[in-house]
């Protein structure tokens, strides 16, 4: 689907009716097992049925494959590229947990920094005020 949609790009898409999909809309479905993402090139009624003919924007030729409503999971409405390449690293379970544990020492330290802040504020103020009542005597 590039330049549309890129390898490692995350789609968005959302549900729509049947009737709202046209030709040269981003849909994507389902076909055997995998998910696809590609562009509607027409629309057709064949025994009461909507089939969808698609084809991908960098292939030269359309998907032998037809897709069925039932079959389609929403109509592409955004990306957000690059992001696939941080889950695919992630899906990797060392690289995951010790991801995790960089996240847990990185909130502990922000902690410890926002409660050592705290309590130098806090002295601060007891120390203004000591002041304060000492030149008040």
């Amino acid at each position: 689907m590039a330049p549309t949609i890129n390898i490692n790009d995350v789609v968005f898409v959302k549900e729509v009716s049947e009737e709202e999909l046209k030709p040269n809309d981003i849909i994507t479905f389902r076909s055997d097992n995998s998910i696809i993402t590609h562009r509607i090139v027409e629309v057709m009624e064949k025994n009461n049925r909507i089939i969808y003919t698609t084809k991908g924007d960098n292939n030269n030729t359309e998907d032998t494959d037809r897709a069925y409503f039932q079959d389609i999971e929403g109509k592409y409405i955004g990306k957000i590229p690059k992001i696939g390449l941080i889950l695919s690293f992630l899906k990797n379970k060392i690289v995951f947990i010790i991801t995790i544990i960089i996240l847990i020492i990185c909130i502990m330290y922000q902690r410890k920094k926002i409660s050592n802040k705290i309590k130098r504020k806090e002295k601060r103020i007891k120390w203004e005020r000591e002041i304060k009542n000492k030149s008040k005597t």
